[in-house]
């Protein structure tokens, strides 16, 4: 039996359950402790050169590239609260469906892993950056931040898309009778 087929049995649904809903926590909870969030941070992500990264910091000033510091180190224990949320929540989807559906998601289903292994090296890339105007970052650790946080959004929103495809197909088989 292939790892993705130990998947539809393992964990059992109420631990898998209960993981899901410990993530969902941690991200609400975690989320919240981030000084810096939104489109502030996502233009931090996505500086893919030297420059960009400098000018972004000489516009935020020492005070708020201080607050995403802070945001980044917060963002560790946030990785693993998404990543269980959404492992969770695409097994589960996958667990409800047949066929290429079920296949597509048991294939997704270490994606959000995989994204907050991304996230792990564009933090990194990410604090580095921060040192800003006194040690400018080169253009690797820029063009590799962009890069993981590219890989790290498409993974997620892969497997929120599968999640809302494979509960809406689910719901229809509710409403039809299936």
């Amino acid at each position: 039996m292939s790892w993705s087929r130990k998947l539809l049995e393992s964990p059992k649904k109420p631990v898998l359950i209960a993981l899901t809903v410990v993530g969902a926590l941690g991200v609400l909870l975690i989320g919240r402790q981030m000084p810096v969030r939104g489109g502030d941070i996502l233009a931090l992500e996505f500086v893919w050169t030297p420059e960009q990264a400098l000018a972004l910091l000489d516009a935020w000033g020492p005070l708020k590239y201080d607050a995403a510091r802070m945001s980044v180190w917060v963002d560790f224990p946030f990785i693993a609260a998404y990543a269980t949320l959404l492992m969770g929540l695409v097994l589960l989807a996958a667990r409800a469906s047949r066929g290429g559906l079920q296949r597509l998601g048991l294939g997704l289903a270490l994606v959000p892993w995989l994204a907050g292994l991304l996230d792990v090296v564009e933090n990194l890339c990410l604090l580095r950056i921060l040192d800003g105007p006194a040690d400018p970052p080169g253009p690797l650790v820029t063009m590799l931040a962009g890069t993981c946080a590219t890989a790290k959004f498409l993974g997620v929103i892969a497997c929120a898309g599968y999640v809302l495809v494979a509960t809406g197909a689910w719901a229809l088989g509710l409403v039809r009778g299936r």
